[in-house]
């Protein structure tokens, strides 16, 4: 009796243990999109900057556009909200979180790197943007 209930101890923890290392946060998920958030920034400013006349981009298809050929990008940002803001020749990358009401990263163009890990604030920041391409050279 006694060995059958430690059996079923040991069970239960290990399949305890398999399930929490299978689990991914939240912020497991948004760090892993901090690598990958430069390069779809530099490919919506390519389409941004360098526009095709002959086939004009809506600005709810950037995003799509310049990953239609990235199936990397694609994978990486399946299922997470992605907002745009641009002008002529600057770009804001805003990544929501899979539900759209919260920010977790935003990049810009014009900048070295991802601008903002919203992720990580507490409490958790509305999904807007606090970069403005218009407002680049102003502090």
């Amino acid at each position: 009796m006694k060995t059958n209930r430690i059996v079923q101890s040991l069970f239960v923890s290990l399949w305890l243990i398999v399930v929490a290392g299978c689990i991914t946060t939240a912020t497991q998920r948004a760090e892993s999109l901090v690598t990958p958030l430069p390069k779809l920034t530099s490919a919506v400013d390519a389409i941004v900057r360098y526009p095709d006349p002959a086939h004009p981009v809506p600005d709810d298809r950037l995003v799509a556009e310049a990953i239609k050929d990235l199936p990397g990008l694609q994978k990486a940002f399946a299922g997470y909200p992605i907002k745009v803001r641009h002008n002529v020749k600057d770009v804001v990358i805003l990544v929501c979180s899979p539900d759209g009401k919260y920010a977790w990263l935003e990049d810009a163009s014009w900048t070295l790197g991802v601008d903002h890990k919203w992720f990580l604030s507490k409490p958790p920041l509305p999904a807007e943007f606090t970069m403005d391409p218009d407002q680049k050279g102003k502090p």
